[in-house]
């Protein structure tokens, strides 16, 4: 027997030697399928960044391009760099002709009223009301804060619906001959948008830089709109003198459940219903 253990000694050895190596080699594989794993899964993260768009929605992509659209409603074509360089930041440029086409119809569409009669404006504003309901809640909105300063005497140009979507944020132009006041006033008859700290301070700003053009504005075209017309001369004298006249500036809003209240510590309360942001009037005006 002793003879025999180092034959012994050396088969076991052997054995041992066998066993650990294939051991190893299992251990070395459940490590390599591990790691390509880890791999194979950081390559479609990295995958998923760069295309980024296909973790979007169709109905989130466009309403993105259309909160774009929004903030470019001022833009001129010189601005079309600038646009598709903000859509290309956020993976949105994913059909240059498609978007090409979108915008280009946007700004069509801004500039729709140019060089038309008002019978012509009033019709495609119809159009659009009827495809648009959110339009058409604006437009009666609008003309039911118009109809209110008529009634007093007032020159009510309906600069919304003579210039449509190029009416630099001024819906309404009111001259009042008797407080020799011009009113610039933006309204909006939100029921679910909730009206931000921002939307205030956006309102505000374009009231504030608002150049007033409206006095190339024919007579018949602001008559065609008024529930009480008035003569041409009447309208082109009162237009004249409030060169003179001190500048206003007013939000409506018909519903106060629709304000954030955060925009509360930037108001002044004036009356009931009627509260101060800056120089601007906000009024809640309730219409049904």
């Amino acid at each position: 027997m002793s003879i025999l253990r180092p034959f012994l000694t050396q088969s076991w050895r052997k054995d041992e030697f066998s066993d650990s190596l294939l051991g190893n080699l299992f251990v070395a594989l459940i490590l390599f399928i591990k790691l390509l794993l880890s791999f194979l899964g950081l390559f479609f993260r990295f995958a998923q960044t760069l295309d980024k768009k296909d973790n979007i929605s169709e109905n989130e992509r466009k309403s993105q391009q259309d909160r774009v659209f929004e903030e470019h409603e001022e833009a001129t074509e010189n601005d079309v760099a600038e646009y598709k360089k903000r859509l290309d930041r956020l993976k949105l440029w994913d059909d240059k002709s498609t978007n090409d086409y979108r915008y280009n119809r946007y700004h069509k569409k801004r500039n729709y009223h140019k060089d038309l009669s008002p019978e012509q404006k009033e019709t495609i504003n119809e159009s659009q009301r009827q495809d648009d309901p959110l339009k058409s809640l604006g437009d009666r909105y609008e003309k039911y804060i118009g109809k209110q300063f008529e009634k007093k005497d007032c020159l009510v140009i309906y600069n919304g619906f003579i210039k449509g979507y190029d009416d630099s944020g001024v819906d309404i132009i009111v001259i009042s001959p008797k407080t020799k006041t011009v009113n610039l006033v933006q309204c909006k008859n939100w029921i679910k948008k909730q009206l931000t700290v921002s939307d205030i301070k956006s309102i505000y700003s374009k009231l504030v830089s608002y150049q007033a053009d409206y006095f190339h504005i024919t007579g018949e075209t602001i008559n065609y709109y008024l529930d009480i017309p008035k003569t041409e001369e009447n309208i082109s004298t009162i237009m004249n003198k409030s060169k003179n006249y001190s500048i206003n500036k007013t939000l409506y809003i018909s519903n106060d459940k629709v304000v954030d209240l955060e925009i509360g510590r930037y108001l002044t309360m004036i009356k009931p219903n009627i509260f101060k942001y800056e120089d601007m009037k906000m009024v809640v005006k309730n219409y049904h």
